[in-house]
């Protein structure tokens, strides 16, 4: 994995990632700390902290978009990162470790979005808030999507460029 993708050093200040930039890279971070950042505001209002063996970018690099959140640097910090096409090569010629990197990054994404939830949650209790009040764009996360490719397998073919070409997906264990 680490050949189809590059390592950077970020000094201590230095941001990664700036919220609503384009973003398509996985990290993964080797040595430091960085915060996790997101504007209200007009001012930056932390969200958490990542270290050692902790992944950020992950969302993005399965759906190319902005960043939803800035990440800078708290200490000098060691990266490795791999962009989508790094991605597609090391899925197209390791079946077994492109599945244990993609089940790692669905676990990333999955507690990270109850820890949202969760978050939203005590959010509306403790404000004592009729939950008819959150906000639009959380709404969007949970409404059904009226797009007729929005499905997992519409994704999945459009991973893999689309209509035009056919994927062959096999197993082989070896024992």
């Amino acid at each position: 994995l680490s050949q189809c993708g590059d390592y950077v050093t970020i000094k201590e200040g230095e941001y990664v990632i700036q919220e609503n930039e384009p973003q398509g890279r996985l990290f993964i971070v080797i040595s430091g700390t960085l915060d996790v950042l997101s504007r209200v505001d007009g001012r930056e209002v932390p969200l958490a902290q990542i270290g050692e063996g902790e992944c950020f970018g992950e969302a993005s690099i399965l759906i190319p978009g902005p960043a939803s959140a800035s990440i800078r640097a708290t200490s000098t910090s060691s990266l490795w990162y791999i962009d989508r096409e790094g991605m597609r090569v090391y899925l197209g010629e390791h079946a077994g470790g492109g599945g244990a990197l993609l089940m790692g990054m669905a676990q990333c994404l999955s507690t990270r979005l109850r820890a949202a939830n969760q978050s939203i949650v005590e959010h509306f209790a403790s404000a004592q808030t009729d939950t008819s009040a959150v906000p639009r764009q959380m709404q969007a996360i949970h409404a059904p999507s009226s797009h007729k490719d929005s499905g997992f397998f519409s994704m999945l073919k459009s991973s893999f460029g689309g209509d035009k070409k056919t994927v062959k997906i096999s197993t082989e264990i070896k024992l």
